[in-house]
């Protein structure tokens, strides 16, 4: 399994983030396709867990992007890049 892991791990260094979106579309058509062979009657133990996979992936993957977007965000005072280092002026 650690083989595996580490196969996985240098896939997704040499990855593009387009690779990684079409994974996503991969395995969501796959969840979708999951999805559609339960039971009308028994919808509601599948989807309950898929909300809680969702909420608990979710929340993680956004609280690490949040960092990327405070560099859109204007401070109000001018900053020069140099070297990816923030010198103010």
């Amino acid at each position: 399994m650690r083989k595996l892991f580490e196969c996985a791990d240098r896939y997704a260094a040499n990855s593009r983030w387009q690779d990684f979106a079409l994974l996503k579309i991969c395995v969501f058509s796959m969840g979708l396709l999951v999805g559609m062979t339960v039971p009308a009657g028994r919808k509601k133990a599948p989807a309950l867990l898929a909300l809680l996979a969702f909420v608990t992936t979710y929340i993680p993957l956004l609280l690490g992007f949040l960092p990327y977007l405070t560099d859109m965000i204007p401070s109000g005072r001018s900053q020069r890049r140099i070297n990816k280092v923030i010198l103010p002026e």
